[in-house]
């Protein structure tokens, strides 16, 4: 190109990322909240009717996660790690409030969700 041609200043588009098959994307749709929105520690589950609703709605959302990764918790063994896991981050809570990463009435709310999330399997 000699100094007396116009130069081209037009910006090339980038090469798509991340669109061939098998691509690491993650799709945000399947991680967001559900349309009612997430409960917080705030809100713990009302017990009676309500409160057992909640429960049954939950457990299928958390079954509906298993699912996703083709398993359920209706499965005696996944039920058991499930609830493994839930032994593991109870005591991973206490670890925090011992450590005063959350303060007592912190824990003692995070520590009821905990116990809470046990009958899930039950529930599905």
């Amino acid at each position: 190109m000699s100094a007396a041609e116009p130069v081209d200043h037009t910006p090339t588009p980038p090469a798509a990322v991340n669109t061939g098959p098998g691509a690491a994307v993650i799709h945000i749709n399947e991680r967001r909240k559900p349309a009612g929105g997430w409960r917080t520690v705030t809100e713990p589950t009302p017990p009676g009717p309500d409160g057992d609703q909640l429960r049954r709605a939950y457990a299928g959302e958390v079954e509906e996660a298993f699912n996703a990764v083709g398993h359920t918790l209706t499965d005696q063994d996944t039920a058991e790690v499930f609830l493994r896991t839930l032994d593991i981050v109870a005591h991973a809570l206490k670890g925090a409030g011992a450590q005063h990463i959350v303060t007592d009435e912190q824990l003692r709310k995070l520590a009821e969700l905990v116990e809470d999330m046990r009958s899930l399997p039950r529930l599905v």
